[in-house]
């Protein structure tokens, strides 16, 4: 399993990754959004990205990968224009079917995504499972309960 991990805290980050690095886990570090823009690519298995980070939010990260993934789709021709459209206008994910039918693409075609947060109040929850994000952890990060999320997610992927 290879994970990424954006934090703008060298404690936290540094923190995550000897966890993960004891599980058994290839870890790539970013500093910020961008830097792990640049660094993606489609060999993690975990994206482990935190909310408030200067010049690219988690958030952001996850909207980008979310319009990466659909445009994906739809070159692949596994999407349809007008389906693609829907999916892709503003607030999509407060329709029902149009919420499932994007969470359903983004989840299949993206990594398991866990996302750090102080404040778990700033954020649209709909919108960020939309986007994708499976899992939030509340900062700061507590040892146990972070590797036991981290290997519930191995049992379900292997």
């Amino acid at each position: 399993m290879k994970a990424l991990i954006a934090d703008d805290s060298n404690i936290q980050r540094d923190q995550i990754s000897d966890w993960l690095g004891e599980m058994g886990i290839e870890v790539v570090t970013a500093i910020d959004g961008h830097e792990a823009w640049e660094q993606y690519n489609s060999s993690f298995d975990l994206l482990i990205l935190d909310q408030m980070m200067p010049s690219c939010t988690g958030i952001e990260f996850c909207r980008r990968l979310w319009q990466q993934t659909m445009t994906n789709e739809l070159e692949a021709g596994r999407l349809k224009r007008n389906d693609y459209n829907k999916l892709s206008k503003e607030k999509a994910f407060l329709e029902p079917e149009l919420e499932k039918a994007g969470r359903t693409l983004i989840n299949k075609n993206t990594p398991t995504i866990i996302f750090l947060t102080s404040n778990p109040m700033d954020i649209d929850k709909r919108e960020a499972s939309y986007l994708g994000i499976n899992y939030w952890v509340l900062k700061p990060v507590q040892k146990q309960q972070f590797v036991e999320l981290v290997a519930s997610i191995l049992k379900v992927s292997r």
